[in-house]
């Protein structure tokens, strides 16, 4: 299965090591690698060795590589000159236009590849027409990685879309990171800049701590539903300094603060973004650090789950997952835009 990656950052270098680390470069020959600067090209896909050249390359450093490397190039012109099964897009998420990626996506469903990504961007911003774009083409258009994306939620509540009526969930690990510093005894500065030393928040923190992160995260689960949900519609609460006193306030309650995500269900749908204190006892209050956990309601039952948040490699594995999928159940290609309408 060849396979285009578009977005070369932390997700796709990871997603580069973990096929080469389990061994799979014949079984997905990368053929192209873009990033902000150019593109990497290999007609035949890249060999182990090349794939390690690769990830020594610096970020933007892609096309620098001799002979495979192609400065200014973008996903069409790629496309052009190589055969592909698949689009991996990887690109930072734009909440407003959807930005490059879904220009990508868009692209990759027009001429009949099949799109993996972790960008939630373009499914916010105009996730129905891309996944009936996706049904009229026949193709899969699949997005585990951009909610959880180390753990299987996407797949467990597409399984429970006639019986959900709501989720709870603790679903951005850089704002639970910081409350549970917060608990520990730091200072939301104290917190905030470690969080930053790590890498732990969004290259934007505005989107983390604005709850603009969470609420996507409930758009992308909406559409998983088959239900419509607006950004501008989910009330959003904010972290910033004041979590310290709240912290406080709910250890002198015996509880703890939580940065909530809510996906009501059964009249309509609608979505809330909340810092909400739970009781010691609640799954949510175990959730700690870069962790993320859910809580689903059905009219039945209650089901938790719980994983690492986020980081590149957590990510990666559920772009990997989504992939193996996609192989397993059959692919049509290669395609080039020379051989379709």
């Amino acid at each position: 299965m060849r396979i285009v990656i578009a977005g070369f950052g932390s997700v796709g270098r990871s997603l580069v090591s973990h096929i080469v680390e389990r061994g799979l470069y014949e079984k997905f020959r990368i053929v192209a690698v873009l990033d902000s600067k150019g593109a990497a090209l290999n007609f035949e896909g890249f060999r182990k060795g090349e794939l390690r050249e690769l990830l020594s390359t610096p970020r933007g450093g892609a096309s620098t590589l001799e002979k495979a490397g192609r400065p200014g190039y973008t996903l069409i012109d790629v496309l052009a000159e190589v055969p592909a099964d698949v689009l991996v897009e990887l690109t930072p998420s734009d909440y407003e236009t959807g930005g490059a990626g879904l220009s990508h996506i868009r692209t990759a469903l027009h001429y009949g590849l099949h799109v993996v990504t972790a960008n939630k961007g373009p499914l916010v911003v105009a996730g129905k027409s891309l996944l009936e774009e996706a049904e009229t083409r026949r193709v899969k258009l699949k997005f585990r990685a951009t909610v959880m994306g180390g753990t299987p939620l996407i797949p467990l509540i597409s399984s429970l879309r006639h019986s959900l009526v709501e989720l709870e969930g603790v679903l951005n690990a850089s704002t639970n990171y910081l409350i549970t510093r917060v608990e520990e005894g730091a200072t939301f500065d104290e917190a905030f800049k470690e969080a930053l030393r790590l890498g732990v928040l969004e290259a934007d923190p505005t989107l983390d701590l604005r709850g603009i992160d969470p609420a996507a995260k409930l758009c992308i689960l909406a559409l998983v539903l088959g239900r419509e949900l607006r950004l501008s519609e989910i009330e959003r609460d904010e972290v910033g300094e004041g979590i310290e006193e709240a912290v406080a306030t709910a250890s002198s309650r015996r509880v703890k603060l939580r940065y909530v995500a809510i996906l009501h269900l059964e009249d309509g749908v609608w979505g809330e973004v909340r810092l909400k204190e739970v009781k010691a006892g609640d799954l949510l209050a175990s959730v700690k650090g870069l962790e993320n956990g859910v809580k689903l309601r059905t009219r039945e039952n209650e089901v938790f789950m719980k994983g690492l948040g986020g980081g590149g490699r957590a990510t990666a594995e559920g772009v990997l997952e989504d992939l193996m999928d996609i192989y397993e159940e059959g692919f049509r290609g290669p395609n080039t835009l020379a051989t379709r309408e």
